[in-house]
């Protein structure tokens, strides 16, 4: 049975465009670049960044460890927001200034480290202590992953309860395997298949667990089980 609940402070021009869970809570932004914490007691409530009028443009929104992840796009950053009394600090930013100039950010996972997808495809991994900036390889891609670039509708996510990596690219989910459980020590990741519906497109997904995925598409939500065969091939199970 679906049950709704209507945040009614939210400005009639104002709609919900992106989330994700922080603990108990439900981290949304919106698309007037405000975020919007719901509660396990069905409260809404904007929370806003201490030391700033307002937030950043969030073209993504991640959390990890209670802390917000944005995606900065005028200044080409990673950015983080740790929680403080109900509300956020000010930003802090990642990469230095000689590296956010090569890297063109499309979206971003985290593991501890932080995958960066770029506008390209290809991918980068940032670690924070020490700094480094390192490149990750891709292997056994199919044919046509070079040409998907061009819709740039992509996602990446790195779920905390996974040992995989799933993309989501022009209405598939791409799996694909590190070469280490280690986030310190990832080199490269090995494409391992993709799930695509038949007749439906996926609009979004959400990884609970291994072997387990919820997928959104325009009509339904579905529950898809996987496994990963002696071959290292993905094969959905009932």
């Amino acid at each position: 049975q679906v049950k709704s609940n209507i945040f009614a402070d939210m400005e009639a021009t104002d709609k919900f465009i992106d989330a994700w869970v922080s603990g108990n809570n439900i981290i949304l932004s919106t698309k007037n670049n405000r975020v919007v914490s719901f509660s396990t007691d069905w409260a809404f409530k904007y929370v806003n960044v201490i030391g700033q009028d307002k937030w950043s443009d969030i073209s993504r929104l991640d959390t990890f460890n209670s802390n917000i992840y944005l995606i900065n796009k005028e200044k080409n950053q990673i950015v983080m927001h740790s929680p403080s009394l109900g509300n956020f600090n000010t930003w802090k930013t990642y990469f230095k200034p000689e590296d956010s100039k090569k890297i063109s950010i499309l979206d971003f996972a985290i593991d501890w480290g932080i995958y960066v997808l770029k506008n390209d495809l290809s991918l980068i991994k940032f670690f924070s202590s020490p700094y480094r900036v390192e490149s990750i390889v891709l292997n056994n891609l199919p044919n046509n992953y070079a040409f998907e670039w061009q819709s740039r509708d992509a996602r990446i996510m790195a779920p905390i309860n996974s040992n995989y990596i799933f993309m989501s690219l022009n209405w598939r989910i791409l799996v694909f395997k590190p070469n280490t459980k280690s986030f310190k020590d990832t080199k490269y990741l090995d494409y391992l298949g993709q799930l695509e519906p038949q007749n439906e497109k996926i609009k979004s997904f959400y990884v609970p667990r291994d072997w387990e995925i919820f997928v959104l598409t325009e009509s339904w939500i579905y529950k898809v089980n996987f496994e990963v065969n002696w071959e290292n091939k993905i094969q959905i199970t009932k």
